[in-house]
């Protein structure tokens, strides 16, 4: 069993190593001897892992997901029915706030013509 907690105190793991660092923890997790705790504070090895799961790689049945002391698991495709608020939400929080930033500056300039 492979365990994921996102938190602060979590390897910050880069956007430009996460294929190395995940590749080792499904090498690590598939050997299946024990069971494995990972805590990351980046949102990129969680999108990593759960793409894995997407793809077939790992087994979905074998990964839990842990933030702030809630523990929950994704199906087969990588999508987590119980999505915690907060959990890897920077990224995309970012995103919504820039199309919205975008969408009133163009409403702004057309009431300006």
């Amino acid at each position: 069993m492979l365990k994921i907690e996102y938190c602060e105190e979590g390897v910050p793991v880069s956007d430009f190593n996460y294929i190395n660092w995940g590749d080792n923890i499904v090498r690590e997790a598939q050997l299946e001897r024990y069971e494995m705790y990972v805590k990351v504070s980046t949102s990129t090895p969680i999108r990593y892992i759960l793409l894995l799961i997407s793809r077939g790689t790992l087994d979905f049945n074998n990964v839990e997901f842990v933030f702030n002391g809630f523990h929950f698991k994704s199906d087969q495709y990588g999508r987590c029915k119980d999505w915690p608020s907060g959990f890897c939400s920077l990224p995309l929080d970012m995103t919504r706030e820039m199309v919205k930033n975008q969408i009133n500056k163009q409403k702004l300039n057309r009431t300006l013509l």
